[in-house]
């Protein structure tokens, strides 16, 4: 039967696997990246996040050093990280080929539900389980994080 679909379990290797953003000679599984580049995505995701978070703080370190108040200058801070992280993990981490503007938009609406959750999981931790506030955003931005890797890999940056 020349049409019939591979079974789940086909895997392909050399070119094909080159030209899914894989070295050649890594083994895909049923169209999922193996676990070395899907670590080296996460490394890059990372690494994304981490020089947009310094943005973020260098810029608001600017701006209350230049007299604005701290509530001003961390939201400057983050609209300047958020643009870092979005042009970082659209050519950097995810190599993404959607448009940017069915991106923008969806990366859009997961930054608004991430500072809802942001708010929700902080207050639960802080007040809730009356953790230290170091602690409870600690704990929030680790679970934020690994909220975005997935919904940035499967729907953000996902054609």
């Amino acid at each position: 039967m020349p049409n019939s679909p591979k079974p789940a379990s086909a895997c392909v290797t050399g070119s094909d696997a080159s030209s899914a953003g894989q070295p050649p000679g890594a083994r895909r599984v049923a169209g999922r990246q193996s676990l070395p580049a899907l670590l080296r995505q996460a490394g890059r995701f990372a690494l994304s996040g981490g020089l947009a978070t310094g943005v973020h703080l260098g810029i608001m370190a600017a701006a209350v050093h230049a007299g604005l108040p701290g509530l001003a200058a961390t939201v400057l801070g983050a609209a300047f990280g958020a643009l870092a992280n979005y042009v970082l993990q659209y050519t950097y981490t995810f190599n993404a080929r959607i448009s940017h503007a069915r991106a923008i938009r969806r990366y859009s609406l997961t930054a608004a539900a991430a500072m809802l959750i942001n708010a929700l999981m902080f207050y639960a931790l802080h007040d809730g389980a009356r953790l230290p506030v170091a602690t409870a955003q600690a704990l929030t931005t680790g679970g934020l994080a690994m909220t975005h890797f997935l919904l940035y890999r499967k729907v953000v940056f996902h054609e």
